[in-house]
């Protein structure tokens, strides 16, 4: 590269010179270290909160919506599917069973209310 258009520096400048870039250096080392400091300690332990949290999500949504997923994804899901219900059979039966019992005595209480109000008025 020609360096012809640009004046040449005097001695004293030149160390001048390097003075100020090793001033911006340390500066900029200082910073730079908070900095990193600052997100080690402060930030990074919300940011992987978050990416468990979305990531949690994700999971939590494709497999609640196994069906409207992309065809690539189908084969992942139907897997997914099979094995939840081969490993948990027992507990899933029982758990919608425990749901549907819950879900009767809701709608009982519900009718009993009912009832409870229609004969007040």
């Amino acid at each position: 590269m020609n360096y012809l258009e640009y004046p040449q520096l005097s001695d004293s400048a030149k160390k001048d010179a390097q003075k100020i870039i090793d001033l911006f250096k340390q500066q900029f080392i200082k910073i730079a270290t908070n900095a990193l400091e600052e997100l080690y300690t402060d930030v990074i332990i919300h940011i992987e909160s978050d990416s468990w949290g979305n990531y949690r999500n994700y999971i939590l949504d494709a497999l609640c919506n196994y069906k409207s997923n992309d065809s690539h994804n189908k084969y992942d899901f139907k897997k997914i599917r099979k094995s939840i219900f081969e490993e948990h059979r027992a507990e899933l039966i029982d758990d919608l069973n425990k749901d549907l019992i819950e879900e009767v005595e809701n709608l009982k209480e519900e009718l009993d209310q009912a009832y409870e109000h229609k004969w007040k008025y």
